[in-house]
């Protein structure tokens, strides 16, 4: 498995569990539909951390060839997407935790606090 990032000239996208591979790596924001995007001025730097991390990639450019970057055995992107998902799971807790204390009653908050 590898991350698959797309290019699209001045800006380049990474979709679904990848954008929360790489929300956790770079705090790139992940937007509805599961998709975090990035300027191409800084593709060579999420370039450079992917080699660094053992990151398998894959880059769609539209106007170009595929770029594939397979690290075989060692591979590390399964550790970076168990992180993803436990950091996915911790977000989704806060979440609910956030909504059920907007929800409470002023004389109710008083007593969680």
């Amino acid at each position: 498995m590898s991350s698959a990032l797309q290019n699209h000239g001045k800006f380049s996208k990474v979709r679904g569990i990848d954008a929360y591979i790489m929300n956790m790596i770079f705090g790139y924001k992940v937007l509805n539909g599961d998709v975090c995007g990035f300027l191409d001025t800084t593709l060579n730097k999420v370039i450079n951390t992917l080699n660094d991390s053992k990151i398998s990639y894959q880059i769609i450019d539209v106007d170009k060839d595929s770029i594939i970057n397979e690290f075989g055995k060692i591979n590390s992107y399964h550790k970076y997407l168990e992180k993803a998902l436990e950091s996915i799971d911790k977000k989704k807790k806060i979440d609910i935790l956030i909504e059920k204390i907007e929800n409470c009653d002023n004389e109710k908050l008083e007593k969680i606090i």
